[in-house]
């Protein structure tokens, strides 16, 4: 009996399932810690799969915005597993991907909306994971994540709303301090 067999686009989204359950992570201070670093092809395929604009940060002193919508339905808290807790409803592909062409002392990312939302981030060259998380900056109209010493590389950002019942459209800003 043949049985049908799994589109590439399944494979991938079970493949970051998957690894977002075992490494997502954040702490509750003020920059969060990274979790376990995600496998290269992995985070190689969740570059690939993202077709949206690709900002870039070439001096300490750009700032970069992007309107985004954010409208996923896989629970960011599954994902983790709970430890820890990364609060939201995201996509399996990134909202946003940008590139850090440019060392910083610190990177910041904030999103402005006015439901609650959360933010998700994972490095290209350091491979890591950070995330708002409980109690500190769970879902906010305004989450924040201050990377120290961030790596040069791509960065992928997942905005995670707070509730299934409506979208959230907002402005992502990243910036260099």
């Amino acid at each position: 009996m043949n049985q049908p067999r799994p589109t590439s686009a399944k494979v991938l989204i079970l493949i970051v399932v998957t690894l977002l359950v075992t490494a997502c992570g954040g702490s509750t201070a003020a920059t969060p810690a990274p979790a376990e670093p995600l496998p290269r092809d992995v985070l190689l395929g969740l570059l690939l799969s993202y077709t949206g604009p690709i900002g870039r940060m070439e001096t300490p002193a750009d700032t970069l915005s992007q309107e985004l919508v954010a409208h996923g339905t896989t629970q960011a808290f599954s994902l983790t597993g709970g430890n820890p807790p990364c609060p939201g409803w995201v996509n399996t592909t990134p909202d946003y991907i940008f590139q850090l062409a440019t060392s910083v002392p610190t990177l910041n990312l904030t999103f402005e909306v006015s439901n609650n939302v959360s933010l998700i981030l994972v490095g290209s060259r350091s491979n890591e994971i950070y995330c708002t998380d409980a109690p500190q900056d769970a879902l906010t109209s305004r989450p924040n994540l201050a990377i120290e010493q961030p790596a040069l590389g791509m960065y992928a950002v997942f905005v995670g709303r707070g509730n299934l019942a409506s979208e959230n459209r907002g402005t992502l800003t990243v910036a260099g301090q």
